[in-house]
C-alpha cells in the first residue's frame, strides 16, 4: 500500500512529493529488508550505519522521519543520534527500533522524544502504522516526555491519563484511540502498564467505563448508551466486569463507587488508589 496519492493542478494529475525516511542501522541485512518495506510503501530511503553518518545526513538535508536502531556500534546507540537530531532538526520525528527492547530503553527513548518504539523483528504492518503515525503527528509535544520527570509515580501518571479520557467526545474503544486522546504513544502507554503489572486493555476499559459513569451522571440506564458496543454479549461482559449488572435502571452510582465495584484492576492497586485521590480533589 503506497503513501502517495494524486492531486489535480490545472486539470492535470500531479503526485505529491515522496517523503524521505532516514534509516540508521549497522546491520546490512536489516537495512536491506526495512528499506525494501519502506520503498514498497512509496517512501524514499536514506541509510546510515553510524551516528556520524546519520548526523552528516540530517546536517546536509531535511528528512521527514528518522527510523533508528538502538544498538549500533560498540560505543554508541540510537539515542546518541536522537539527542543530536533534536538539536539539529528539532521538528523531525523519530521512531526507535530494537531487538533488545526493555522498559529502561523505552523510557529513555520517550525522554528523547521518540514517537514510538518498535521491537525487532518488525512486522510490515506494524512498521507501516508507526511510520504513518509519526509522519502525521510529528514529534510528540513536550508533555509526553516531561511527565517522566514531573515527580509523579508511574501509577499517578497512568491515573491522570485515565482521568483525561473522561473528557473524550467519543468512547475510546481501542488503545490507539485512548493513546491519541491523552497524547502518548501506544508503545509508551503499554510499557508503563507492563511496569505496573497491569494489562493495557484493562486500563482502557476502566477508562471507558469511568468516562461513561461520569458523563451519564452515574445513571444505570444511560451508562450503556455511552459505550460504542453493538454486540449484546460483549456489552454484558463489559458491564459485568464493571460491576454494574446488578444495578436497577433507576439507580445511580458515583465514580468513587464505580472504582470500588469494577473488576478491571484491583481496588488496592496503586493506579486505582491514585484515581480515588484524583476524584476526591
Amino acid at each position: 500500500m503506497s503513501n502517495s496519492g494524486s492531486v489535480f493542478v490545472g486539470g492535470r494529475a500531479k503526485r505529491p512529493p515522496r517523503r524521505t525516511v532516514l534509516f540508521v542501522d549497522d546491520e546490512p541485512s536489516a537495512v536491506r529488508i526495512i528499506s525494501r518495506m519502506l520503498r514498497d510503501d512509496g517512501y524514499d530511503v536514506v541509510a546510515a550505519a553510524s551516528v556520524k553518518e546519520a548526523v552528516a545526513v540530517v546536517t546536509a538535508t531535511v528528512v521527514d522521519l528518522a527510523l533508528v536502531d538502538y544498538r549500533l556500534n560498540y560505543d554508541e546507540n540510537g539515542l546518541d543520534f536522537a539527542r543530536q537530531l533534536a538539536r539539529i532538526r528539532p521538528e523531525t520525528p523519530f521512531v526507535l527500533v530494537s531487538g533488545y527492547l526493555s522498559t529502561e530503553i523505552t523510557v529513555a527513548a520517550v525522554k528523547c522524544g521518540a514517537h514510538d518504539v518498535l521491537d525487532k523483528p518488525i512486522r510490515p504492518e506494524k512498521l507501516r502504522t508507526a511510520v504513518r503515525a509519526a509522519l502525521a503527528h510529528g514529534r510528540p509535544q513536550r508533555p509526553e516526555w516531561d511527565a517522566l520527570d514531573s515527580g509523579l509515580s508511574t501509577a499517578e501518571r497512568v491515573a491522570e491519563f485515565v482521568m483525561r479520557v473522561t473528557s473524550a467526545a467519543g468512547d475510546p474503544t481501542t488503545l490507539d484511540a485512548l493513546a491519541h486522546h491523552v497524547a502518548v504513544s501506544v508503545g509508551t502507554f503499554s510499557e508503563w502498564c507492563l511496569l505496573l503489572k497491569i494489562k493495557p486493555r484493562h486500563v482502557r476499559d476502566l477508562a471507558r467505563l469511568l468516562r461513561a459513569v461520569a458523563r451519564s451522571g452515574g445513571s444505570a440506564s444511560r451508562i450503556p448508551l455511552l459505550l460504542a458496543v453493538h454486540d449484546h454479549r460483549t456489552l454484558d461482559n463489559l458491564l459485568k466486569r464493571a460491576g454494574l449488572t446488578a444495578m436497577k435502571p433507576s439507580e445511580t452510582i458515583s465514580p468513587a463507587g464505580f472504582l470500588r465495584r469494577q473488576q478491571f484492576i484491583p481496588f488496592e492497586h496503586d493506579v486505582v488508589q491514585a484515581l480515588v485521590r484524583l476524584i476526591a480533589t
